[in-house]
């Protein structure tokens, strides 16, 4: 998946491969207690949300067209 149209939510127990993600072009929501990686994403066309206890890697996101969130203990590599 490159492109995911709409609002992305990943919470504990998803499975889905993101490594080929490129782009989201709704909100971006990753809930508590979640390790997501996308090493291709560059951009996040709405707001991106970040809950506590989460590992986000996406080291190529340039662009997020909204505001950032991100609650306490966030590792942003």
């Amino acid at each position: 998946m490159k492109k995911f149209e709409g609002n992305l939510r990943i919470e504990i127990g998803d499975t889905r491969d993101f490594s080929q993600l490129e782009e989201v072009t709704g909100d971006l929501y990753v809930s508590s207690n979640v390790t997501f990686e996308a090493p291709q994403l560059t951009s996040v066309g709405g707001d991106l949300y970040v809950s506590s206890n989460v590992t986000f890697e996406a080291p190529q996101l340039t662009s997020v067209g909204g505001d950032l969130y991100v609650s306490s203990n966030v590792t942003l590599p």
